[in-house]
C-alpha cells in the first residue's frame, strides 16, 4: 500500500465560519479560521496542505479536549494513463484482441502479469505482449479512473461533547504573499491644485496589490496587506505537528534556525527583492506636513504595524491576482535633486575636484506628499501623464504619513552643477592621538556652482553625505548626524552628516553656495 502525505490544509466542508488572513510581504502569512463542524462522533478530522510554522499552530475551542496527527487510510481516484491501467480494470471480462500483424484473439482476460496478457478460450491460453496489441474491445462497461488506497496525514481534533462545534485555528504559514505596485498618473491641466496644499499640483496615485497563492484555498476571505517587519524567528522551521519528518531532521532545523525575514545587511537596498520586502525609507528632512482628514482607507495599525483590508476575496491555490488597495489624489511639485559625492577623507592628500572631473548628474523628480493617515509601502511604481504616455519606472520607498517621497523621471542636462572642495589648511596643533595613529585636523571651503540653462527657474534639491564637523553655510542647509563607526568615524573623530540645501535657481542663472567643515585626517 502506497503512502502518501497529501498536504491539503482545513479544507473541509464547513457549515459555517470566516477567516482572515494576514499576508506580509516576505512569503509569510497568518491565518485564522473560525470553523463550524459536525463532530457528533466525538471528534473530526481536517485535512492538512499548508504547514504551519513552529511555535504558531493553536486550536481554540469551548469544547475540545485535544487534538493530533495521525495517518489515515483513505481511497483515492486517479486517471487512467495506459493500456496497461485500463487491461487490468478489464479482468474477468469477455475480450477481443487485434494484433499489429493481424491475428485475432478472443475469450475471457483472465490475468496480467509485467506486459503480457492472458486469454482463456476454447482453445486453451494464449499469452500476449501488450506491445503487439493494435486495437481491443470488452465487454465490460469503461472505466476511466483506477481507485488505490493511500494514507494521508489529518489533523483529528477531540471534544468533550457529541455535537455540532465551534473552534479557531490560527497558524503562520509560507507560500502566500503579496507585492505592492504603484500608479501615478501626473495631470496635464497645471491649474489643478490641492486644496491641502496651493502650491502643489494634483497627481492621481493608485496602489494595487499583486497576490501569490501556492499555499490553500481562499475563499470569502478577509485579507489585511500588512505593512512593516516582524520578527518571526522560526520562519524556516515547520511544525513537526503537521509535518511527517523525523525527530532528527526538526532538531537538527532549530538548532540551526536562523531569522530569515530580514535580509543580510551586506545586500544593496537597491536590491528589488530586498526593498520591496523590508521598509526602506526615504531619505526625507522635511518637516510633517497636515494629514488630510478626508482621506481614509480601510485598514488600521497595531504595534508599528499597519495594513490595509480588502474583504470577500476569493483565490485558488495555484492562482494569482490584482487587487486595488488604495487610490487617492496626491499633491506634488516639481522639483530638482542631485546627489553630490562624499568627502574622501582616506586620502594621504585631499583632493575634493569631483565636480570637474565627472559632470554630476541632475535628475528632474516629483516630490509627492502622503497626507493619507496611513503609510505608502515600499513598492514598485510607474510614472504616466494623464495621456498614458510613461515617463519613468522606479522604487517608492516607505512614506510614514504627513511625510514625502521622492521619484526620478528623467536626467536633467540643463541644470550643471559644479562642486569643489578646497583644502584651506592643516592644524597640527589640533592633531590628536587615537590608538597610536596621529590624525590632523584639516579645513575645508566647499564650492558649490549651479548653472540654470531652462527657460524656467526650478527647485533645486542638493544632497551631500560628509564625513567631519560641520560648520556654517551662506545658503540654508539641513544635516542630520548618522551613526558612525570607528573605521569610518575614526574613533569618533569624524561625524557622518547628511546634508541637504533646497533653493530655487531663476532662468538662465548661476547660484554658488559657500560652506566650510573640517575633519580629522591620518597622517
Amino acid at each position: 500500500m502506497r503512502t502518501i502525505l497529501i498536504l491539503m490544509l482545513f479544507s473541509v466542508t464547513l457549515l459555517g465560519g470566516k477567516q482572515v488572513i494576514n499576508l506580509f510581504k516576505n512569503g509569510t502569512s497568518f491565518i485564522t479560521k473560525e470553523l463550524k463542524v459536525d463532530a457528533r462522533e466525538g471528534f473530526y478530522d481536517l485535512e492538512q496542505s499548508s504547514e504551519a510554522i513552529f511555535g504558531t499552530f493553536f486550536v481554540d475551542g469551548k469544547n475540545l479536549d485535544s487534538f493530533a496527527s495521525i495517518m489515515r487510510s483513505k481511497d483515492i481516484k486517479t486517471p487512467i494513463t495506459t493500456q496497461k491501467e485500463y487491461l487490468e480494470l478489464q479482468i474477468g471480462s469477455k475480450i477481443e484482441v487485434n494484433l499489429k500483424k493481424g491475428e485475432k484473439f478472443s475469450g475471457q482476460l483472465i490475468s496480467i502479469f509485467d506486459e503480457w496478457i492472458t486469454i482463456e478460450n476454447e482453445k486453451g491460453y494464449h499469452t500476449i505482449p501488450i506491445s503487439e496489441i493494435y486495437n481491443f474491445s470488452t465487454s465490460k462497461k469503461g472505466v476511466f479512473e483506477k481507485i488505490s488506497k493511500v494514507d494521508e496525514n489529518v489533523l483529528r481534533l477531540f471534544f468533550k461533547t457529541k455535537e455540532e462545534q465551534i473552534f479557531t485555528i490560527k497558524y503562520l504559514t509560507k507560500g502566500l504573499t503579496w507585492i505592492p505596485n504603484y500608479i501615478i498618473e501626473i495631470k496635464n491641466d497645471k491649474s489643478l491644485v490641492s486644496k491641502i496644499s496651493p502650491k502643489k499640483q494634483i497627481a492621481k496615485l493608485r496602489m494595487e496589490a499583486l497576490v501569490i497563492n501556492d499555499s490553500e484555498n481562499i475563499e470569502s476571505s478577509e485579507l489585511n496587506f500588512m505593512i512593516g517587519a516582524p520578527n518571526f524567528k522560526y520562519n524556516n522551521i515547520y511544525s513537526p505537528i503537521n509535518k511527517t519528518q523525523t525527530l532528527d531532521v526538526f532538531l537538527s532545523q532549530l538548532s540551526g534556525q536562523n531569522n530569515s525575514y530580514h535580509p543580510q545587511r551586506s545586500y544593496r537596498r537597491e536590491s528589488l527583492s530586498n526593498a520591496i520586502m523590508t521598509q526602506s525609507m526615504n531619505n526625507d528632512h522635511s518637516d510633517t506636513e497636515a494629514i488630510d482628514s478626508n482621506s481614509t482607507f480601510i485598514g488600521g495599525n497595531e504595534e508599528n504595524m499597519y495594513f490595509y483590508t480588502l474583504k470577500n476575496i476569493n483565490l485558488k491555490k495555484g492562482e494569482r491576482v490584482m487587487l486595488n488597495v488604495i487610490q487617492q489624489e496626491v499633491p506634488f511639485e516639481h522639483i530638482y535633486e542631485a546627489t553630490l559625492p562624499s568627502n574622501e577623507i582616506f586620502r594621504n592628500r585631499y583632493s575634493g575636484d569631483n565636480g570637474d572631473k565627472k559632470g554630476i548628474e541632475v535628475w528632474h523628480s516629483i516630490k509627492l506628499s502622503n497626507l493619507s493617515n496611513m503609510p505608502w509601502t515600499t513598492g514598485t511604481v510607474l510614472v504616466v501623464k494623464e495621456s498614458g504616455v510613461p515617463i519613468s519606472q522606479d522604487m517608492l520607498y516607505y512614506t510614514s504619513a504627513g511625510k514625502n517621497s521622492f521619484l526620478k523621471l528623467t536626467i536633467a542636462p540643463d541644470i550643471i552643477v559644479v562642486q569643489k572642495d578646497i583644502e584651506e589648511s592643516v592644524d597640527q596643533k589640533k592633531s590628536t592621538n587615537k590608538n597610536g595613529v596621529w590624525y590632523d585636523l584639516v579645513e575645508i571651503k566647499g564650492l558649490l556652482d549651479i548653472q540654470n540653462h531652462k527657460k524656467e527657474s526650478v527647485s533645486l534639491s542638493l544632497k551631500r553625505m560628509i564625513f567631519g564637523n560641520l560648520k556654517k553655510s551662506d545658503k540654508e542647509w539641513k544635516f542630520e548626524k548618522l551613526f558612525t563607526d570607528n573605521y569610518y568615524g575614526y574613533w569618533g573623530l569624524n561625524s557622518q552628516n547628511s546634508v541637504e540645501w533646497s533653493i530655487t535657481v531663476d532662468s538662465k542663472k548661476t547660484e554658488t553656495i559657500n560652506y566650510n567643515y573640517s575633519y580629522y585626517r591620518q597622517r
